[in-house]
């Protein structure tokens, strides 16, 4: 019997085809299995030196502060901050931290600033922040989780650490985004900001970026009180398997709200799994009436609106929007099984840099 050896000879065509479709089957499952099968995260603990950073550049916020400056005589009982959120993208790499940070609420404020309605990446690119510059500014170069507060702060001052919440933040303030109309959403991170990228990222700077508790009653009342005020805000949380079915009702998700941890922790597609399970998100709104029926059979009132970098093939439909993405969480759940910190950040309105240097070296 003649052994087949997986070579084709140049007359036998049929063969040549048969490969060339074997090998994009394998292809395509390659490409669904990361991008469509799975969810990627991607949160990192800050390092110690980042941890550094964050205690002598971001401004922790005393809960009653923002209390004691609200105008307001009550809150509203429902605030839904969708008018210049971007369309809900996918992250492809492990940077939830720069998409909850850079793609939608970068582009947010600029879009507040501008005038930009849900920018749309098929309509509007160079309205959308891309989440790849401060995430493989982050990674110099690697598919390295990263940290949402640093990527906002290098949007405003010196050099930081690799890091990872705040650190977002961070490059942020230090160096703006660029829109993804100059940097894709999901370039590969081994890819750095050339000249031209950080001459369009700067001026998107960020001013300064803050740190709210909501662990306690206060800090929940707060933060609503931030959100009612027009402001969006960053959190993250440890997964475990049922957030990625949400919506479906099964333990812990009822009417669309998720207010328990299902199933072990949560490991997306990564090089060398398994991976941490912490992810960030963006915070948009909340909602007192929104009911769901707990683990204690009782009805439950009020639930947190977050926005998620999986797709709109994920999540629940808001309506405001006009498409999925979306989450809802529990106001107990969110206040006592997230990490319990909130990051905002301020902006420069009508910045414009006076003055750019461009530092070239050559190596002989």
């Amino acid at each position: 019997m003649k052994k087949y050896s997986g070579h084709c000879s140049r007359r036998n065509a049929r063969c040549l085809w048969r490969q060339i479709a074997v090998f994009c089957c394998l292809l395509l499952h390659s490409v669904t299995g990361l991008a469509i099968e799975n969810y990627p995260t991607g949160l990192t603990e800050p390092s110690e030196a980042e941890k550094a950073w964050m205690e002598e550049h971001v401004i922790k916020v005393d809960p009653k502060t923002i209390l004691s400056q609200s105008t307001a005589e009550a809150l509203p009982s429902r605030v839904v901050n969708i008018e210049f959120l971007p369309k809900v993208g996918r992250q492809v790499w492990g940077a939830c931290a720069a998409w909850a940070s850079t793609y939608y609420y970068k582009t947010w404020q600029e879009a507040k600033e501008h005038g930009w309605h849900r920018p749309d990446p098929a309509v509007d690119p160079e309205h959308i922040m891309s989440p790849a510059f401060t995430f493989n500014l982050y990674n110099g170069g690697h598919d390295l989780a990263s940290n949402p507060t640093a990527k906002s702060e290098a949007l405003a001052e010196a050099p930081l650490p690799q890091s990872s919440i705040p650190v977002e933040f961070g490059y942020l303030t230090i160096y703006g985004a660029a829109p993804i109309s100059k940097m894709d959403a999901n370039l590969h991170p081994g890819i750095l900001p050339n000249a031209d990228q950080f001459y369009s990222a700067f001026p998107y700077r960020a001013q300064d970026v803050y740190e709210l508790d909501y662990t306690t009653d206060t800090g929940m009342e707060a933060l609503k009180t931030h959100l009612a005020s027009g402001d969006l805000a960053t959190m993250s949380l440890i997964l475990y398997d049922n957030f990625s079915d949400y919506p479906a009702d099964q333990p812990g998700i009822d009417n669309e709200v998720f207010f328990a941890n299902g199933g072990s922790k949560y490991d997306s597609w990564c090089d060398n799994p398994p991976c941490r399970a912490g992810h960030a998100l963006t915070v948009i709104g909340y909602d007192d009436d929104k009911t769901y029926i707990g683990t204690d059979g009782q009805q439950h009132s009020g639930a947190m609106l977050l926005v998620n970098s999986w797709g709109t093939g994920w999540g629940s439909y808001l309506p405001e929007a006009g498409e999925s993405g979306f989450v809802w969480m529990g106001y107990d759940y969110f206040k006592t099984q997230t990490d319990g910190i909130a990051n905002y950040m301020t902006d420069r309105i009508n910045y414009k840099p006076t003055l750019v240097g461009l530092l070239s070296t050559i190596f002989y």
